[in-house]
């Protein structure tokens, strides 16, 4: 929770603090491959699809065709 804590600290800072951040709702990841990972089970369900304008971050296809 520290982290998160100092990630919402930095947040705030960075925006001016116009935006609170609440440390609980902040999801830490290992990068982009877990980040879309878990928002794409998140927003989609089985048989949905995914617009994705171009470009776009190269590893996508990889990820996605792994997790599919």
């Amino acid at each position: 929770m520290e982290l998160k804590l100092a990630v919402a600290g930095f947040m705030s800072k960075a925006v001016g603090n116009s935006v609170t951040y609440n440390r609980s709702q902040i999801v830490l990841t290992a990068g982009a491959t877990p980040a879309i990972e878990i928002l794409s089970f998140c927003l989609a369900d089985s048989g949905n699809t995914f617009i994705v304008p171009a470009p776009y971050y190269p590893g996508l296809d990889r990820d996605v065709k792994w997790r599919t």
